[in-house]
């Protein structure tokens, strides 16, 4: 067959121009109307096609019989003999449970590398063999397999994947099925159209499929291919003979694109407002037309449209993971996968959850929820089952916690579809008038979808719930949910459906790199290399498609009708964004000018914030002194790291809520194994104990018990790690207590309460141990669980050396002068414990000492205060004295802005890492600037 090339221009929109031209080519019939039946038009997507078809209305009434129009890969389903061999053909998410199998069979025969067998769960297997199959789709391409690729690169992995694939393809003809690759093989031996087909019409299809090319060159009837193309005569050369874009040529193409067309945004936040308040501002007899380059764009367009009531239909469809569904599949996945109190807790406020609670508790589930918060900030249960052990009262909590586990129960048994879909149509109940289209469509395509895995579950290895739930997920994120347009709309469409758009109005949306063109996606298979050397789609011939389409559309619209195109330097989430290469073609001259237009700097909503000095500030009320009578030793260091945060904490009980989770956050974490080091100290006959093993069997059944009595025996996988952490760190402890005991060292306290007079206030300490190591000389001994602080020693951890010439932060009182040097203070604890335990007067050689808690068996994780240095703890009180004096001053402003606290959550999100700009200074009387 060959092909013939028309070039329709742009003086119309394209799909007019395709209705005009086709119906040149027919006639009116007998009965007065066009035949147009006997025709096949190509177009490039679905949508393509309804535009078409409104556009033959458009021009000829109801007083025509429409031709056939589809996509080019759609030749091979209109085959007359597609389906002759009663073969099936794998959906993709059949496609990928051949994949996983065909995985699992290779590591049994042992025909795979140690790259797959060190990989053997689902989500491994899943991951790879989604990759398996896009690579398929790709090299079908040119008619390549996998196997062919060892002849492409030579590599035993290539060689592996060819052995792979073999088992792949076996395992699917045994079970009645047939790859769609070898189909479309089998039919490309002898293509044909469907009776009566007289005439082929590639309309705007820049880049088909290679393998609908084969099919039509290889046709016998018809003998031409008329290609309309949506460009003027004069650029005829500008395409080969089948009406593809000549990538040298366009490559080198200027576009008349002038800079009042191009707006460019800090952010898309910014972007989409001046998007939405342009299109409530448009004449509402002006057609127009918003194209979506971004696909990231659409949740956030849509969300806006809907704030300010613009009516709009999205012809591209409705993503399934925007959709309320899935969300829902994705929490019930991983609960499944581990029911711990994170996952509990997100999943039972889901929507649907919630719907299905009213229904079977009536009208219960707002009583549920507010339960739900009193009962995990008063425990941490770990797993559902620990939830429901140490349920309060309530039988209707009990009750909600009870139905949730037989639900969970059902989901992993064998009958969890019928269990699935049970509750999915119980909880959308009271739905179906809200979502009316969308529950149709997705309850069908849910439905589907579970038939296509269940038919496969005899065979399937992995045929769980959860295996389920994961490749459902993945199919959710490929398919779209097109619903019906109704009424005339602001019209939503991707960057390929522009093409056939017939708006006098365009706005192109997320006009970036990466997304016009395309970006091509690589993987462990086809790499950028091996995509070369199989001469694959490439990013040029991408981009030479969307030179055509930008530059018909550009041609069209700033001569009848306006285009704009907006564009962001970054996104949504803050990501850096680019502008597209396609902005860039333009005549040299210009290039420097547009270059500096497109990366201009610009103020950003969704970067960095400018300062709020000088507008308006928190006025902290201050109303009363504070007058403590007792302070912490943590307390003092609070006030060493920062006034402000010390008065935050201490005065105004400023606290960060710290929700449970199903593991120990650091404090969690430092508190238990303190305890189980305690107990440990406390137990008169096990500190005498010099043999490592006999001091780390104490110490881990002591663990379990603590675990046991706080998260009960069934545990999350966190929990269970941790435990292990902690176990490695009390093994490595019994070494250093053993060599410690048996060089003479004895534990002679434990967790020592104390309590100091100071400047008339009371100052209280507790210390981790006190050993006695002989000739009346004592060591202090504090644990440290954090790795932050191996490398110092205690020294440098409570003192450090103020730079000259670098400014000193708050507060003033923590500097002095010592050997010719200006010091500051940052820790209290050690100087405090040394008079703590000078005042019990257990020696009069006192040392200190901190102990990290360490994985390492060595001796030298015990860190001691030189004596060298001695003089600084004895020193240490006239600094106390003076914290003291200045917090019973109420000296809390200005506050340490290099404070290590302002630079985590939530004070980061609060102040922005500096309180001085949010709180105003008149809020205060004192100040910690003091001259002494």
């Amino acid at each position: 067959m060959d092909f013939e090339c028309h070039f329709l221009g742009w003086q119309d929109p394209f799909p007019l121009l395709v209705a005009e031209w086709i119906t040149s080519q027919s006639s009116k019939n007998s009965f007065g109307f066009f035949d147009l039946s006997d025709s096949l038009v190509i177009v490039p997507t679905t949508l393509s096609g309804k535009m078409l078809h409104r556009a033959l209305k458009m021009r000829l009434g109801d007083s025509f019989l429409p031709p056939i129009i589809i996509t080019p890969m759609s030749l091979f389903e209109i085959h007359p003999d597609y389906q002759l061999d009663h073969k099936v053909e794998p959906t993709p998410l059949q496609k990928k449970i051949f994949w996983i199998n065909a995985l699992v069979e290779s590591i049994e025969r042992g025909s795979c590398g140690q790259w797959l067998k060190e990989n053997r769960d689902f989500e491994s297997l899943f991951s790879f063999a989604t990759i398996l199959s896009r690579t398929q789709e790709e090299l079908a391409e040119k008619s390549l397999v996998l196997k062919d690729l060892a002849a492409f690169v030579e590599d035993n992995f290539f060689e592996e994947i060819g052995v792979l694939e073999s088992i792949y393809f076996e395992t699917m003809d045994r079970l009645g099925f047939i790859d769609p690759f070898w189909r479309k093989q089998e039919l490309l031996k002898n293509p044909k159209l469907p009776p009566k087909i007289e005439k082929v019409v590639i309309a705007g299809c820049l880049d088909p499929h290679p393998l609908a090319l084969q099919f039509l060159e290889k046709l016998k009837e018809p003998s031409t291919v008329d290609v309309l193309l949506p460009v003027t005569e004069k650029y005829s050369h500008y395409f080969d003979a089948k009406g593809r874009p000549l990538e040298s040529l366009w490559q080198e193409t200027v576009l008349a694109l002038p800079e009042q067309f191009i707006h460019l945004y800090a952010d898309e936040t910014a972007m989409v407002e001046e998007i939405i308040e342009l299109v409530a501002n448009v004449n509402s007899n002006e057609a127009t037309t918003v194209g979506i380059c971004r696909n990231h764009l659409t949740e956030l367009l849509t969300f806006q449209l809907k704030q300010k009531c613009i009516p709009f239909f999205n012809f591209s469809g409705l993503s399934y993971v925007d959709s309320p569904f899935f969300d829902f599949f994705f929490l019930l996945k991983e609960i499944l996968k581990e029911p711990s109190l994170a996952t509990i807790t997100k999943f039972v406020r889901n929507p649907l959850f919630y719907a299905w609670l009213q229904m079977k508790q009536q009208d219960q589930a707002d009583a549920f929820l507010g339960n739900l918060d009193a009962f995990v900030n008063a425990y941490i249960p770990s797993t559902l089952s620990d939830f429901i052990e140490r349920n309060p009262s309530e039988d209707s909590f009990k009750e909600a916690f009870l139905l949730l586990n037989d639900f969970l129960v059902k989901l992993k048994s064998k009958h969890w579809p019928k269990a699935l879909l049970g509750f999915f149509s119980e909880a959308l109940e009271n739905f179906s008038s809200l979502l009316e289209e969308q529950l149709e469509k997705f309850s069908a395509f849910l439905v589907g979808s579970l038939n296509q895995f269940n038919r496969l579950a005899p065979f399937n290895i992995f045929s769980s719930c959860e295996a389920f739930l994961s490749l459902f997920l993945e199919a959710m994120k490929e398919a779209r949910l097109f619903l019906t347009e109704e009424g005339e709309k602001l019209e939503l469409k991707g960057w390929l459906e522009l093409l056939y758009d017939d708006a006098s109005y365009l706005i192109l949306a997320g006009f970036q790199e990466g997304d016009i063109p395309k970006a091509l996606e690589s993987n462990c298979i086809l790499t950028e290399k091996v995509r070369k050397q199989l001469g694959l789609t490439t990013i040029e011939s991408r981009l030479s498609r969307d030179m055509v389409i930008l530059h018909s559309l550009v041609e069209r619209l700033s001569k009848r009708g306006r285009i704009d195109i907006f564009l962001s330097k970054t996104s949504h989430e803050g990501e850096n964004l680019l502008p597209s290469r396609l902005l860039f073609k333009v005549d040299k001259k210009e290039l420097a000018a547009r270059t500096a237009l497109l990366f201009t700097t610009l103020p950003s909503k969704t970067g960095p914030k400018p300062k709020t000095k000088g507008c308006f500030q928190l006025q902290i009320p201050f109303e009363e002194p504070f007058s403590p009578e007792s302070l912490s030793v943590s307390a003092l260091n609070d006030y060493l790291n920062c006034p402000f945060y010390f008065y935050l904490k201490h005065k105004m009980h400023w606290q960060p809520v710290t929700l449970p989770k199903g593991e120990m956050n650091e404090s969690v974490f430092g508190s238990l194994i303190h305890k189980v080091l305690g107990d440990f100290g406390k137990n008169t006959e096990a500190r005498g104990w010099n043999d490592p093993d006999q001091i780390y069997s104490f110490l881990e059944s002591q663990l379990e018990a603590e675990f046991t009595e706080r998260f009960g025996k069934k545990r999350t996988i966190g929990f269970q790690l941790q435990q292990k952490a902690l176990a490695e760190r009390l093994k490595a402890f019994s070494f250093f207590q053993a060599d410690w005991r048996n060089q003479g060292a004895e534990i002679i306290d434990v967790e020592k309460e104390f309590e100091l007079q100071i400047e008339g206030l009371t100052i209280r300490g507790r210390i981790d141990r006190i050993d006695y190591l002989g000739d009346d000389k004592v060591m202090i001994i504090d644990y440290k669980t954090l790795s932050t602080g191996i490398k110092k020693n205690p020294f440098n951890s409570h003192l450090c050396i103020s730079r000259e010439g670098k400014e000193e932060q708050p507060p003033a009182e923590a500097y002095f002068f010592s050997g010719g040097k200006r010091w500051r203070w940052v820790n209290f604890q050690l100087p405090i414990y040394y008079y703590g335990v000078q005042s019990m007067g257990l020696g009069k050689n006192i040392g200190a000492a901190f102990y990290f808690l360490s994985r390492v068996k060595e001796n030298s994780r015990l860190k001691v205060w030189e004596e060298d240095n001695s003089n600084f703890l004895e020193e240490s009180i006239v600094a106390i004295r003076r914290i003291i004096r200045a917090i019973k001053e109420n000296k809390f402003w200005p506050p340490n802005p290099k404070a290590v606290v302002w630079q985590y959550a939530p004070w980061d999100f609060w102040f922005e890492k500096n309180p001085e700009e949010v709180f105003a200074a008149s809020s205060f009387a004192g100040s910690t600037k003091t001259d002494f």
